[in-house]
């Protein structure tokens, strides 16, 4: 593929190909024997701009295609996270080297496949389906703390609700905003996390905690339209709120 070209189905079934039989350093165009750390990162961003699933899907992709566009994609994620983490690279290369204990690459090129495809679900309200495809996720790589955060989520989403879409039983809702909330100095840059974080901090009545988290994630994001989405949201809830305290002081002036 040329650079700066558009993807082709026939890239991707080549690149599909391709990762079968080549390492994280060489997808990454990086050298094992020269490693630059500072690399990482940029090299990834620029695949990721190429081989995003939501970038083919003009394409119009069969299931087939479709899975093995997930699977490239997943696979660059993978060497990202594993080359970024200084401890899980020593490991490769040991396993490279034929050395220690093998890692298992499709179990986590499958675990970064579910982990889409439930976020996908989740984002169609499919939060059962997004549950069941986590939780499998997370049995393969228990080490991504990302996927972790999206079970819990999806968990939340299936909490009964009142008519305001705020649980009936906040118990469960504190314990889960209570548990993210620990996690939240590994995902401090994340706009995602904070929106994940500030709905489950609604959920549980902290509501000055919520709207600062929404905020903050637009101030990192400000294109984030979920984040958009649930300070409106927010904002209405509260306005709705109190009105109907208002019209609840007029009427018992009134019924004296």
């Amino acid at each position: 593929m040329a650079q700066g070209s558009e993807i082709t189905l026939q890239d991707i079934e080549e690149m599909h190909q391709k990762i079968q039989e080549i390492s994280y350093y060489e997808v990454l165009g990086l050298r094992q024997d020269s490693f630059d750390a500072s690399q990482v990162s940029s090299r990834y961003r620029a695949l990721a701009k190429t081989w995003h699933v939501d970038r083919l899907a003009k394409l119009n992709l069969s299931p087939e295609q479709k899975n093995k566009a997930q699977e490239i994609f997943s696979f660059i994620t993978q060497a990202q996270r594993t080359l970024s983490n200084e401890q899980q690279r020593e490991d490769y290369n040991l396993e490279l080297e034929g050395g220690g204990e093998s890692l298992d690459v499709a179990a986590l090129i499958e675990a970064d496949s579910l982990f889409l495809r439930g976020k996908n679900t989740l984002a169609q309200g499919g939060y059962k389906g997004a549950l069941d495809m986590f939780k499998e996720a997370y049995d393969l790589n228990p080490d991504n703390t990302s996927i972790l955060v999206y079970m819990r989520y999806a968990e939340y989403m299936l909490l009964p609700k009142n008519k305001n879409g705020l649980p009936i039983n906040t118990i469960r809702a504190e314990e889960l905003y209570k548990e993210m909330d620990e996690m939240h100095a590994q995902f401090e840059d994340a706009d995602w996390f904070k929106v994940i974080l500030g709905v489950l901090a609604e959920g549980a009545k902290h509501d000055r905690k919520a709207i600062y988290l929404y905020r903050e994630a637009l101030l990192i994001n400000p294109s984030n339209r979920e984040a958009q989405r649930q300070k409106r949201l927010f904002e209405m809830r509260k306005d709705k709120e109190q009105n109907q305290s208002l019209m609840d002081k007029i009427k018992g002036f009134f019924g004296r």
